[in-house]
């Protein structure tokens, strides 16, 4: 009986992704919530006169508003939900202080902006305790960030000058903490080593510390690359 060679199978159906590296946005978000912090505590400390509020709300807007919002942005080029959510959250609380601040007379408290700041919060610790297990330090700044947006909005609420002093503490906290997750992540970004520490567990360890082959591995299961998110 004669045979027909029919030649080989073709090839299966192959999807290529191109991933393009970029620099890491964490240390540019994490010095916009320093510069914040230590802006908005300068007027709740007394270290700046209430008539001069305005220019914190141009603070807000022209530095940190920008550095947080284009971090949003590269963190989802950069493939990492917590910080992009986390910095975009940021972004947009501070530029609702800031038009606030803008808008009221200087010194005033606002039910509306308490309201909003204690939304923020809860919007800013979805993304900081999914990420907790893995990127411990940098979420718990942002955890830190969340209760001062909660405690700050509880002195728009209530005006009550004892959560305006709590709320301004709490702030140089939040500001040292940031300043350095930036310097580390900056650190480790540049020279390749991770110290100081951030204490990255699981997979954000992981992805550190791993080849650019067994890091993709699971790319086909991303947002932007499978049918649905």
């Amino acid at each position: 009986m004669a045979t027909r060679d029919v030649g080989p199978e073709p090839p299966a159906s192959r999807v290529n992704v191109a991933l393009r590296p970029v620099a890491t946005p964490l240390p540019a978000g994490f010095l916009g919530l320093a510069m914040a912090s230590v802006l908005l505590t300068s007027l709740e400390l007394g270290w700046i006169p209430p008539a001069e509020g305005h220019a914190v709300a141009y603070g807000l807007l022209l530095i940190v508003v920008p550095l947080q919002f284009v971090g949003s942005l590269v963190s989802y080029l950069a493939r990492d939900p917590v910080a992009c959510t986390a910095l975009g959250v940021l972004a947009g609380t501070w530029a609702a202080v800031a038009v606030d601040m803008l808008t009221t007379p200087p010194g005033a408290t606002s039910a509306g902006l308490g309201v909003q700041l204690v939304g923020g919060c809860v919007l800013l610790w979805v993304p900081a305790l999914v990420g907790l297990p893995d990127k411990v330090l940098p979420s718990l700044v942002l955890v830190l960030a969340g209760l001062r947006f909660l405690l700050t909005g509880i002195y728009q609420l209530t005006a009550s000058q004892t959560w305006k002093t709590v709320t301004g503490i709490l702030g140089l906290v939040v500001c040292a903490g940031a300043v350095y997750c930036a310097f580390a992540a900056l650190h480790q970004d540049a020279r390749g080593r991770g110290t100081p520490p951030l204490l990255r567990r699981g997979g954000a360890r992981t992805a550190t510390a791993v080849t650019a082959g067994v890091d993709v591995e699971q790319v086909a299961k991303e947002p932007g690359v499978r049918k649905q998110l």
